[in-house]
């Protein structure tokens, strides 16, 4: 055996060689022998009793005892706070809440022993887990908050007045029915079935994010309008009076999915849409006029409204009778001259006026037709010129005028109208020409017949009176 000396063997030299050591002399203390072995050589403890220092051991087992201890320590704190209680009914049911809101640093576990029906409003503790096993928890009437949660069994949310709002978690089948409403509130759980039958609904809380909405605006939300829905949403509670800035609850579908809002009308009368390049943006609607479109046709109608989300707009084109459409003009988009490719581009905001402009149509020289039958005439000579200034007006006022004097002095009149950039002018005759006939010529020419025998006639009771008279005056003068 070697000499002893107080050598501290290293943690890697220890398990280097622990196969190697034959004999503990001492626990403590622990003096090992070392043979002769290739270990032992490479670190120079060759035949030497090297001792191991017990501080290590004392070191390895204050930890090990302080690990235990915490873990201890963990699971008491963990299962030490939790608080057991069985209900049978709705009494039972609310007084384990009312403990579990005064007590908010325990947790209750309230169990319910037979199916219950609660008729007023409740509010379940985010510190509250009620278990449902085997059984339906009813909520009938008055708003129950959520922030605990529901597990197994079956719940029922029914009833006109009756409300569930989810703000924790809901792990049970539920239906919602009977005008009954269920609120899926912001960061909720929901990790079971929910179904709407009859008049029940599902809804859920959001923030509306509307383009364009002034952000001094205080106008409210009175309708929202769905995807595949006719009738708008006006729900007094969720939806109408609701700020545009707060919370509105829509509707979801009888799944609990929610369903796309496609418009929503404000109180200031704001319409938000859905635009149609910015598909899931609702945005500011404005509207679109037009003026200098009396009388004219459309094969595709204009657009009366747009928004910022929208794709660009094309404008159709329109016709008009006696008249060539020159192109419009917009001072919003800066069209000051007639432009036939009018386009409201993506991204625009405002309303906007366009006016169609027009070059207007001369009437004809000739001033109509004769032949067969009855007619009437046209305007068909086109202007040189699509913009009509104040000289050029004067001139065709009094060349109108003239074209009327001339007409009436021929017993034909014709209606002459002076018209400007988006004012019709049509011109027509008001006279039916008409060949003479053999019964036109007997029914309309002058009496001749009857004015001679009726001269003839006078002249002859004239002549009578005067020979009547004469015979009377012959006679007189015999008797004297």
């Amino acid at each position: 055996m070697g000499r002893t000396e107080d050598k501290t063997l290293t943690l890697c030299q220890f398990f280097a060689n622990i196969v190697a050591y034959s004999k503990i002399k001492k626990i403590g203390t622990a003096d090992f022998v070392c043979p002769y072995t290739t270990g032992a050589r490479k670190y120079g403890y060759q035949g030497r009793t090297i001792q191991i220092m017990k501080r290590t051991f004392k070191r390895i087992v204050s930890r090990g005892v302080a690990a235990v201890f915490l873990a201890a320590l963990m699971l008491s704190l963990a299962l030490g706070g939790t608080t057991t209680v069985d209900v049978a009914n709705e009494e039972e049911l609310k007084t384990a809440l009312s403990d579990a809101v005064v007590n908010s640093a325990d947790s209750y576990l309230i169990v319910c022993t037979a199916s219950i029906t609660v008729t007023s409003g409740v509010n379940i503790p985010s510190n509250a887990t009620i278990s449902n096993t085997g059984f339906e928890l009813s909520f009938t009437s008055g708003t129950v908050s959520l922030s605990g949660t529901i597990v197994d069994g079956t719940v029922s949310v029914s009833g006109t007045s009756a409300i569930l709002a989810v703000y924790g978690s809901l792990a049970s089948p539920t239906t919602v029915s009977s005008s009954g409403t269920l609120v899926r509130m912001t960061g909720c759980s929901i990790t079971s079935s929910v179904n709407a039958t009859g008049t029940g609904e599902i809804r859920y809380e959001t923030q509306l994010s509307l383009e364009n909405l002034d952000p001094a605006s205080t106008e409210t939300i009175q309708t929202i309008t769905y995807s595949g829905i006719a009738d708008a949403d006006d729900d007094a509670t969720f939806v109408k009076d609701h700020s545009v800035w707060g919370y509105v609850y829509p509707l979801c579908d009888s799944s609990g999915n929610k369903l796309t809002i496609t418009k929503v009308t404000t109180d200031a009368g704001n319409i938000f849409r859905l635009g149609t390049r910015n598909t899931g943006v609702l945005s500011l609607e404005y509207t679109v006029g037009y003026y200098g479109t009396t009388d004219a046709t459309f094969t595709t109608a204009n657009p009366t409204s747009y928004t910022s989300s929208d794709s660009a707009i094309q404008l159709n084109n329109p016709t008009k009778d006696g008249y060539t459409f020159d192109g419009w003009t917009c001072d919003q988009l800066s069209l000051t001259v007639p432009t036939l490719s009018a386009v409201i581009p993506e991204g625009m905001s405002g309303a906007l006026t366009f006016i169609a402009n027009w070059t207007q149509t001369t009437m004809p020289s000739g001033g109509g037709q004769t032949g067969g039958g009855s007619g009437g005439s046209t305007g068909s000579v086109s202007s040189s010129s699509s913009t009509t200034t104040e000289e050029e007006d004067t001139t065709e006022d009094e060349a109108a005028t003239e074209v009327a004097t001339n007409d009436t002095s021929s017993t034909s009149s014709a209606r002459v109208g002076q018209g400007t950039s988006s004012t019709k002018v049509t011109f027509t005759s008001d006279v039916d020409e008409v060949i003479p006939t053999i019964e036109s010529v007997q029914g309309n020419s002058f009496p001749w017949g009857w004015t001679l025998l009726g001269v003839g006639g006078s002249a002859i009771l004239v002549y009578v009176i005067a020979l009547i008279n004469r015979k009377m005056r012959e006679r007189a003068d015999v008797k004297k």
